[in-house]
């Protein structure tokens, strides 16, 4: 299996060596966390389909956020929505929780763990 896994490698490799792939490969990996595998996986989704937004690349990867309504009521907030390229989320897991332990993006983090920290304040409260 650990053969496999190397062949596996060395082909991505090459292929993220040819010409047409290899700046946008070496671009992508200049984001904090993004490997070369990464960065393959995304350069191929992000070149196979035409996206006019990034919104619509989340949709895509399932990472946008849906809200729960019901005629004019909006509850909660927005969760993501799971629906969308499955292996594309999964491959992104990795790196995300990569750049949240070297803190690579400290201002995004804060905006977070604010969050995070008001949500359990609420519910002790409410306790």
């Amino acid at each position: 299996m650990n053969e496999q896994l190397e062949v596996l490698k060395e082909k991505i490799k090459e292929q993220t060596e040819k010409p047409n792939c290899k700046e946008g490969v070496k671009r992508l990996e200049t984001i904090p966390a993004i490997g070369r595998m990464t960065a393959a996986v995304l350069f191929h989704h992000l070149t196979s389909s035409k996206f006019e937004t990034s919104n619509k690349f989340a949709a895509f990867a399932g990472l946008s956020p849906q809200q729960k309504e019901s005629g004019t009521s909006v509850r909660g907030k927005g969760k993501l929505t799971k629906f969308g390229n499955r292996k594309l989320r999964a491959v992104l897991f990795m790196p995300a929780m990569v750049a949240y332990r070297i803190r690579a993006f400290p201002d995004f983090i804060k905006r977070l763990e604010e969050r995070r920290s008001l949500k359990s304040h609420h519910r002790s409260i409410d306790a």
